[in-house]
């Protein structure tokens, strides 16, 4: 049981500090993955949607090995 107490003359609720940094944290993950598994290369000689389709797969594992 989490009990929302007074830090100076600030009310903090624990369990909302909780969320907010399991939030924040789950996000900068998943950006990261997203920034990293989608960066595609222009000179590529293979087709467009075959580079997004392999890049959207391993971002796929990345994220399910991650998450789950």
């Amino acid at each position: 049981m989490m009990k929302s107490t007074l830090v100076g003359i600030i009310r903090v609720d624990p369990k909302q500090l909780l969320e907010d940094g399991i939030r924040k944290e789950l996000v900068k993950h998943i950006a990261t993955a997203l920034h990293t598994g989608l960066t595609f290369n222009p000179k590529a000689k293979v087709g467009a949607m075959l580079v997004f389709a392999q890049a959207y797969h391993k971002l796929g594992v990345f994220i399910q090995s991650h998450f789950t």
